[in-house]
Parts: C-alpha cells; sequence; structure tokens
C-alpha cells in the first residue's frame, strides 16, 4: 500500500465496519426490512470494489518501474509466498 493511500484505505474500513454494524442491527431488528438491507448490501459492495481497485491500481504502479526479469521473480515470491500460505507452511 502506497503511504498516501493509508488514510483513504483507512476511512473505507471504518465505512465497512460501520456498515456492517449497520446490517447486523437490521437483521436482529426483529422484523426483516429487506429494502433497507438491500441498501447496506449495495453500499457494502461499493466500498469492497472500491477496495480492490485501490488495491488493484496500488499493484500496478509498484510492478510499472520493474524489468521483465524483476516483475517474474516478484510472481514466483507471490506464488510461493500464496502456496506456503495455502498449504499451512511456516504456521
Amino acid at each position: 500500500m502506497q503511504h498516501e493511500q493509508a488514510p483513504k484505505i483507512r476511512e473505507q474500513h471504518k465505512a465497512l465496519f460501520k456498515l456492517m454494524q449497520e446490517m447486523r442491527a437490521t437483521t436482529q431488528a426483529g422484523q426483516f426490512d429487506e429494502a433497507k438491507a438491500s441498501s447496506i448490501a449495495s453500499q457494502m459492495t461499493e466500498l469492497n470494489q472500491a477496495k480492490i481497485l485501490a488495491r488493484a491500481q496500488n499493484e500496478a504502479n509498484i510492478f510499472a518501474p520493474l524489468s521483465p526479469e524483476q516483475r517474474k521473480k516478484v510472481q514466483e515470491f507471490k506464488m510461493k509466498k500464496d502456496w506456503n500460505r495455502d498449504n499451512g507452511a511456516g504456521s
């Protein structure tokens, strides 16, 4: 994550947490309000989409100045890291 993106990401996390609390309150209210739940879900989707897009943009910015050899090394490292995480290595 780029340093200048941190405040925006933090605000998105706060907003998403607030929406999750609203959704919980809506589902536990006793009478389910589908319109309200749908509205909250839509807002959550928009926030998640913005987060995913920001992460993709950040990764593109990191890869842009790298040489093809450097990109290959980073990709290999990420694949190994993902494999280790997915297979419980290092735990």
